[in-house]
């Protein structure tokens, strides 16, 4: 059923009296505009926060680095000789010291080529800088490193053979004249040589003439008295 609204209902006016104000309705504002709507400036805060991301991934990846450096190095300590020996070359390789070229490379070169394909295109001048310095820094680390072990085996090798002298020392010096050392062999020849010289001052026409010269390095000179008798 359709409804008519009469004409007069239609056409009333409102009462002056009762008019109630309507609420002032805002326009609507236009389009969001983020960042002060400056496109160049949103841009800008899009670029910067890449560069903080990049940045913190790099350093990420540069602390894993170190730990892979750091553990390198116990390895090839680990399995080095005693004396510490090719410990240094093996991690660091050689530098020309001319210009600065890697003329030997070590494991160094080859775990920072694996690790540079991971740092941010726009990082990799920087950590490429900072590696040389790392570089540096942990070669002479290292090479002290070998040092002080080759000093520690040097310590070792003599302590032994002070112990192995001392030893020997106490069970009466070694009288076997096979076993005895250089310096005991020097001692005997010269008591010889005394005894002969006592004998030839006594019998100028045997042995030694009493201006001969005393042995040299632990050689036996001849005595004709000495051995005929």
């Amino acid at each position: 059923m359709v409804h008519v609204i009469p004409l007069s209902i239609a056409q009333r006016r409102r009462d002056p009296d009762k008019t109630q104000q309507a609420p002032e309705i805002t326009p609507i504002a236009g389009p969001t505009r983020g960042y002060a709507g400056d496109v160049g400036e949103l841009t800008a805060h899009y670029q910067q926060r890449m560069a903080q991301q990049e940045a913190f991934d790099t350093d990420f990846i540069r602390r894993h680095f170190d730990g892979q450096l750091a553990k390198a190095e116990d390895e090839a300590a680990a399995k080095a000789p005693a004396d510490g020996r090719g410990l240094h070359d093996a991690i660091y390789g050689e530098l020309d010291p001319y210009t600065g070229q890697v003329a030997k490379p070590g494991l160094f070169d080859a775990l920072f080529q694996d690790i540079l394909r991971q740092v941010p295109e726009g990082q990799r001048a920087d950590f490429i800088r900072q590696g040389s310095a790392t570089r540096e820094a942990r070669s002479l680390r290292l090479a002290a490193r070998q040092i002080q072990l080759r000093d520690a085996y040097e310590q070792a090798r003599l302590d032994t053979v002070l112990n192995d002298n001392a030893a020997a020392i106490g069970k009466g010096g070694g009288a076997d004249r096979q076993g005895s050392t250089a310096g005991a062999g020097y001692a005997d020849d010269r008591s010889d040589y005394r005894r002969c010289r006592r004998r030839c001052r006594r019998r100028r026409g045997h042995g030694l003439d009493a201006r001969a010269e005393q042995p040299e390095g632990g050689e036996r000179r001849p005595c004709r008295e000495t051995d005929a008798g």
